[in-house]
């Protein structure tokens, strides 16, 4: 399962934002990436359109909360984060997502108000299919993973 050409996750999360950003909710992309050269070109790739990404997989909490602190008021915030641990500020946004809240609790009893008309779209490294989406982040209702070999062009 695995990335087959740089602007394969951009193209994924474009038609995802097409199909469900109108809802201003939350979505998640899953990918199984095993070379970080192509990985990174499409992370890369990503940073080019107005989308506002947060790379999280190497972040403490403290530093993922300032990070997405950072980039709160972008209409569409894409953090990426790893399948394994993602940050509990994310699970916290997902959650608030989910349920409709105006608020989001990035840090516990500190909420702070979404961004009328946000959407929001985790990209989940290490998920190439639902069974490998951490629990916490199970109840997002709108996914698209990378297939097995990645697309064809």
């Amino acid at each position: 399962m695995t990335l087959t050409y740089p602007q394969e996750l951009h193209d994924r999360l474009a038609t995802l934002l097409e199909d469900v950003g109108p809802l201003h909710t939350v979505s998640g992309l899953g990918v199984e990436e095993r070379d970080p050269v192509m990985l990174s070109k499409n992370l890369d790739a990503l940073r080019d359109d107005a989308w506002s990404v947060v790379d999280l997989r190497t972040r403490g909490p403290e530093d993922a909360v300032r990070a997405l602190r950072f980039a709160w008021r972008a209409p569409v915030l894409v953090p990426v984060v790893r399948a394994e641990e993602p940050p509990q500020a994310v699970l916290r946004l997902v959650d608030a997502m989910v349920d409709r809240r105006a608020d989001v609790e990035l840090e516990p009893l500190k909420p702070e108000g979404r961004t009328k008309g946000q959407s929001v779209v985790v990209v989940v490294v290490g998920a190439s299919e639902m069974a490998r989406v951490p629990a916490a982040l199970r109840e997002i209702a709108y996914w698209d993973f990378v297939p097995q070999g990645g697309a064809r062009r």
